[in-house]
């Protein structure tokens, strides 16, 4: 493969990028054999190509394609720091009975989708709150899709020395361009966040950063919360390593539930291999390090030795870790999104990630604040084991757009009432699930 964007380590294989056929060699190698480059990748096909998805997935984006709507806001703020023109897209459902002309308006829920998501794929993704508000069996609302990839990974909406004022451009851009052209509650009450893994890290930081902005943040097994527990690393720690634990064992990265997948060593040496940036681990640093003299991000770690730079970790910390904001800023944010967070993670995810929610579970429980955090047994990263409920696949989705929904409509009611609706624990423990 050439590839010859960059984007490869973050999307894999792109129009554009040439390839060669298969060449099978054999070891010792008597001579070099030659690769030709001889095809490539052909462009993308309509967002909405349903070839090969089962007839039922097929059938709903098709009926949602009328009231999905792309949208790309120019943007001044990110334009300038680029020097070349930006922009940012989103994917905007409207739901059933919608009128641009009627005074009716409604909650709208902002979501960013997970690490390797891009736009197309986020399209097709709210397919699922179209049929579920069309059923009947989730409120009418507004859900708007952000596009938070790039060629160097996502982006989160952070605004950094690297990406850029992406957080700025959201609530000074984006967010009311969307709320001048669609009947949106265009209120702190009317607006709602959600996402999972990287968007979940998304839905937790942008109520954190902007409390007087959003009604309500709904996460699912987000990217590490507190630094205390980066990928089972404590990054403060003393002579931390991202490599080795401190009795010498190999750091574990992915797993299944007691079965090991590989490890972090391992995958940071694959990143280098496949592409300069837009792995996972180098996407972390695009979005929270410090720039470096020659432009690019600073690393956290040596990608020889795992050793974390003790000077990047602070600058982490003071930046972008959501449990240190939580007890250093608590008097000022407690006001607004106390019992407003929910957060929602397996306990055996496949990413470790149940431990760094544990610990803004406790930073939480620490300023006296009250917020949802629930622990299903066994479950690991998967949407569907976080969503399910007694074989209903959407079971949470219908939970949290019935909680969101009378938030925004204190005392109407909707629908039969949830199975259980979100509301705060007490401070002392947390919940299973």
């Amino acid at each position: 493969m050439l590839d010859r964007n960059g984007d490869y380590n973050f999307t894999g294989r792109g129009p554009g990028d040439l390839a060669s056929k298969v060449v099978t060699v054999h070891f010792p190698l008597s001579s070099m054999p030659t690769l030709q480059l001889e095809h490539a990748v052909p462009p993308e096909t309509d967002q909405f190509d349903t070839t090969g998805l089962p007839l039922v997935a097929a059938e709903q984006i098709a009926a949602s394609r009328p009231h999905l709507h792309d949208e790309r806001m120019p943007s001044k703020v990110l334009t300038r720091f680029h020097g070349a023109n930006q922009a940012v897209a989103a994917w905007v459902l409207t739901p059933p009975g919608y009128n641009a002309m009627s005074r009716t308006t409604y909650p709208t829920v902002y979501t960013a989708t997970a690490f390797g998501t891009g736009h197309k794929l986020a399209g097709q993704q709210l397919s699922r709150m179209w049929h579920l508000m069309k059923t009947g069996v989730m409120p009418p609302m507004i859900w708007v899709a952000l596009d938070h990839s790039s060629r160097n990974g996502t982006t989160e909406f952070a605004d950094g020395v690297n990406n850029g004022p992406l957080g700025e451009a959201l609530v000074e851009e984006v967010i009311p361009a969307l709320e001048a052209k669609y009947r949106m509650d265009a209120k702190p009450s009317g607006r709602f966040l959600t996402g999972h893994s990287s968007g979940g890290w998304f839905a937790l930081w942008a109520i954190v950063r902007y409390p007087q902005l959003f009604g309500g943040s709904w996460a699912t097994a987000p990217d590490p919360v507190d630094f205390h527990d980066f990928l089972g690393v404590d990054l403060y720690a003393a002579g931390a390593n991202m490599y080795r634990a401190p009795d010498g064992k190999p750091r574990p990265l992915e797993r299944d539930h007691d079965k090991v997948l590989g490890t972090i060593e391992e995958a940071a040496r694959l990143e280098s291999v496949l592409g300069h940036s837009g792995g996972q681990l180098r996407s972390f640093e695009w979005v929270f390090s410090p720039r470096q003299r020659d432009g690019e991000p600073a690393f956290l770690f040596d990608r020889e030795t795992g050793a974390v730079d003790p000077a990047v970790a602070a600058y982490w910390r003071e930046r972008y870790d959501i449990g240190h904001r939580i007890e250093a800023d608590w008097p000022r944010l407690g006001r607004y999104v106390d019992g407003k967070v929910h957060v929602v993670v397996g306990t055996a995810d496949s990413y470790y990630l149940d431990g760094p929610v544990r610990q803004l579970d406790a930073a939480f429980r620490k300023v006296g604040g009250h917020a949802d955090f629930r622990y299903v047994p066994g479950a690991t990263h998967s949407m569907p084991m976080l969503y399910t409920t007694d074989g209903d696949r959407n079971a949470l989705w219908k939970e949290m757009s019935r909680a969101i929904y009378a938030m925004a409509r204190p005392g109407q009611m909707w629908g039969a009432p949830s199975r259980a609706v979100f509301t705060p624990p007490p401070p002392a423990r947390a919940r299973q699930h």
